[in-house]
């Protein structure tokens, strides 16, 4: 069915997908067991930023940096904790055109002691982009 639907339709159906899954309810709440492996989370009108914590981004950064930075090995230890399923498969079909620029910010959170940000929002372009904040940004902890 997917070769018979235009690059358009693709195009519709993965927003539709995007915006059942921006507007769903939240997540519960972490309980203590699960905290260190929760990602921050901030949704705002039809966007989402997921937030690595500073250690979180330090191990992936330290992980790639002993897998010799594949594109399959980042795109499964980012991605893989992205908790919005769909906003994951996105992040990982998405990852193999984004590698360089998930490489860059990765990169430069790691350098500033910052956290990297992956964020999700309804758009015909980009709608998976990443991005690094400085350790003083308030979602960064």
């Amino acid at each position: 069915m997917l070769r018979t639907l235009s690059g358009k339709a693709l195009a519709v159906l993965a927003s539709l997908a995007l915006i059942l899954t921006l507007h769903s309810p939240r997540f519960p709440a972490a309980t203590a067991r699960d905290t260190a492996a929760s990602v921050g989370l901030q949704c705002r009108d039809l966007s989402c930023r997921y937030y690595f914590s500073r250690a979180q981004t330090a191990k992936i950064k330290t992980t790639l940096d002993a897998r010799e930075w594949t594109a399959q090995a980042g795109a499964q230890l980012i991605c893989s904790r992205i908790p919005h399923k769909v906003v994951a498969a996105f992040c990982l079909l998405a990852f193999a055109y984004l590698y360089d620029s998930a490489r860059n910010r990765l990169v430069n959170a790691y350098k500033m002691g910052g956290c990297l940000v992956l964020r999700a929002r309804l758009s015909w372009r980009k709608s998976i982009t990443f991005a690094s904040v400085p350790p003083t940004h308030s979602r960064c902890v």
